[in-house]
């Protein structure tokens, strides 16, 4: 019966022509002979049904029947519905779709293992930029690559990345932005780093270990050790990234009988009045700190900085279970310790429109009013808080902190950049180079150290991305090596060369 039906007929499916890109005979069901077809669909994909032998007639029109103006599905619909054909042809995707859905290989421990993905991904649809992207498309993604959380590396994903790897039954580990953007490849960047963030948090989970403290050393320990890898967090002014803190690193010199010494700012905080709680890695470096007051009406802390998901979410439980609230004016009262001398003194940057006064040998808090502010990022005192670019005034919530200062738009703008990463790095020190990946070629800003420049391309690469020809001194993208034979002869070529050289 299947020559009856053709790949390029189209199948009627409530009312609209759905082209068709694959056929073959499929179990009979009910004691009904039954062909199966997959169809290429505008807002899916593809489609895999079976389709009763006897109402072929009523369900089937070639290509040659098919009237212009009648509402129809074709290839380039369901090839732009799934983002591109890099996993393979239309063809290919439609014989596995056929093949996992309908059991000619269908292994259902790989599905359930898939399932985890696509229940994850259902889950954090909301969150995308465009809430719609791949909802239809979904399943049939799935189908295709088949990912499932990988043993070789926690966190990781594997799949199959391409019609080849499925037929030669070989699955690839990724890292999981990667392997997200290569099944979906329409999802914005921010997107793909919440998936991925997410991802990571939900599989393979840091081990971070609480600490409390309010002595100098434990508000040093916390505001100066090492940072922890930055994970892409999602912020918001309470759940903030350690990663842009203004205050992370700070600290000041200042004289002490005739001495050098240096302070950090976190050691203003060592006034009894205030407690530290941080979070630790395995390698002892910082994954999260705040700073809680003691008022008389509670407990109260500042804004939480975390270098991922899961320290944010540690330290909320943590202040959670001690009753802490947050908030940015109810420290008024509370005092700092003067470090530095009354006339300079080591103070951090708080939020909120705090004002300060000297008394002894503390700082007093005030909400209404004081002898100065603290909306300096580099421990000192201020009557307000400046770009360190313009010198303009600039509000905290608009402002860009560095690890050399706090910067407007416009200022940040113009003297540094992002990097793929996520780091902060001076313009200066920063090149856009082209780097090579599943989905293609793009360029992103690197530091100057991390790329090569190809003066034979006059294109700056990722290094990682290239090979040196030491037949022409330079650089090449190493999937373009093929251009160049002049560049990485072949040892036939090279052969061949000695040889008439001898002769």
């Amino acid at each position: 019966m299947t020559t009856q039906v053709k790949v390029g007929d189209y199948l009627r499916v409530y009312g609209t022509l759905n082209e068709i890109v694959y056929v073959k005979a499929a179990p009979s069901r009910w004691d009904r002979d039954q062909l199966g077809v997959v169809v290429a669909h505008r807002g899916v994909g593809l489609i895999v049904r079976s389709v009763s032998v006897d109402k072929l007639d009523m369900d089937i029109i070639s290509r040659a029947d098919v009237v212009e103006d009648y509402t129809t599905n074709k290839i380039e619909h369901a090839i732009e519905a799934l983002g591109g054909a890099k996993f393979g042809s239309i063809y290919d995707m439609a014989e596995i779709m056929w093949s996992n859905n309908l059991g000619d290989t269908f292994d259902g421990e790989a599905y359930s293992k898939s399932r985890q993905i696509t229940l994850f991904i259902e889950d954090r649809m909301r969150k995308f930029e465009d809430p719609s992207a791949y909802s239809n498309e979904l399943s049939t993604l799935i189908g295709l690559y088949a990912p499932f959380s990988s043993d070789i590396r926690a966190g990781n994903i594997a799949l199959t990345r391409s019609a080849a790897d499925t037929k030669a039954d070989r699955q690839v580990s990724m890292k999981p932005g990667r392997a997200f953007r290569h099944m979906m490849p329409k999802l914005t960047d921010k997107d793909i780093s919440m998936l991925a963030e997410e991802w990571i948090e939900m599989t393979a989970p840091r081990t971070l270990t609480l600490h409390t403290g309010e002595s100098p050393e434990a508000f040093a320990q916390c505001y100066d050790w090492d940072r922890a890898d930055y994970r892409n967090p999602a912020t918001t002014n309470y759940r903030k990234s350690l990663s842009t803190s203004c205050m992370q690193g700070v600290s000041r010199n200042y004289y002490e009988d005739g001495t050098v010494k240096t302070a950090s700012v976190g050691e203003a905080y060592a006034s009894g009045d205030f407690f530290a709680v941080w979070l630790e890695d395995e390698a002892e470096r910082i994954a999260g700190r705040v700073v809680v007051g003691r008022t008389a009406n509670g407990l109260y802390h500042g804004p939480l900085y975390g270098a991922c998901e899961q320290s944010l979410n540690m330290l909320e439980a943590h202040l959670e279970g001690l009753g802490s609230t947050y908030s940015d004016e109810e420290w008024g009262n509370l005092k700092l310790k003067v470090i530095g001398g009354p006339d300079d003194p080591i103070v951090p940057y708080l939020d909120g429109d705090y004002h300060g006064t000297i008394e002894g040998d503390y700082i007093v808090l005030s909400a209404t009013d004081g002898d100065f502010t603290f909306d300096d990022t580099q421990g000192n005192i201020t009557n307000g808080m400046v770009c360190d670019g313009c010198y303009e005034g600039i509000n905290d919530d608009d402002a860009y902190h560095t690890d050399h200062g706090a910067y407007c738009n416009h200022c940040f703008n113009e003297s540094y950049v992002h990097t793929e990463c996520g780091d902060v790095i001076d313009i200066e020190e920063a090149v856009m180079a082209y780097m090579k990946n599943s989905w293609g070629v793009t360029q992103v800003w690197v530091h100057m150290d991390e790329s090569v420049y190809c003066d034979h391309l006059e294109e700056d690469w990722l290094h990682e991305d290239v090979t040196y020809s030491e037949e022409g001194d330079t650089y090449i993208p190493t999937h373009r090596m093929s251009e160049f034979p002049e560049f990485f002869p072949r040892e036939d070529d090279e052969d061949a060369n000695e040889e008439k050289e001898a002769a």
